[in-house]
């Protein structure tokens, strides 16, 4: 398990469209859970779908959502679980967040829904954190990204 961290070279953060672009297809194999999130969509549905609870949405659902109005995440923890688990169990599974936990800025790095493969953490419009069990991924995103910053080296350097 490995992370990156993108702070530096983007227009805006978090713009989770372009982190399931680089993600590639396999953003369709998973559910995703989002929690502890502020964004503000501009589209009513979307204004609807991302209230503020806790929300459990197919990957195709998620990307729909964005291709209609990819809005700015504030903050956020946006967790891929595979389809094979059910939404309440999901749920029950514990609920992440981002603003307060320091954990993020700790190593070793981990991932802190136990179902996720795949976690997207927007940091106060500052900083997108992608954290996942495959390293190839963000091997993929430090190479689309170079200005990102391996996520423990980050933490060891501050």
């Amino acid at each position: 398990m490995t992370g990156i961290i993108i702070n530096e070279g983007e227009q805006d953060y978090t713009d989770l469209k372009d982190v399931l672009t680089i993600i590639g297809d396999s953003y369709k194999d998973y559910n995703w859970l989002i929690t502890n999130y502020e964004c503000y969509p501009l589209s009513a549905d979307n204004r609807e779908l991302f209230s503020g609870d806790p929300v459990v949405i197919s990957g195709d659902e998620l990307m729909k959502a964005l291709e209609e109005d990819n809005f700015q995440w504030v903050w956020g923890v946006i967790s891929a679980v595979s389809k094979d688990y059910e939404e309440k169990a999901v749920l029950s599974a514990g609920i992440p967040y981002a603003d307060g936990n320091s954990a993020i800025w700790t190593n070793p790095v981990k991932i802190q829904h136990p179902m996720a493969d795949i976690e997207i953490i927007a940091w106060d419009s500052s900083a997108t954190v992608v954290i996942a069990k495959d390293d190839e991924l963000i091997r993929r995103i430090k190479d689309i990204k170079p200005e990102a910053i391996g996520l423990e080296e980050y933490n060891g350097s501050n």
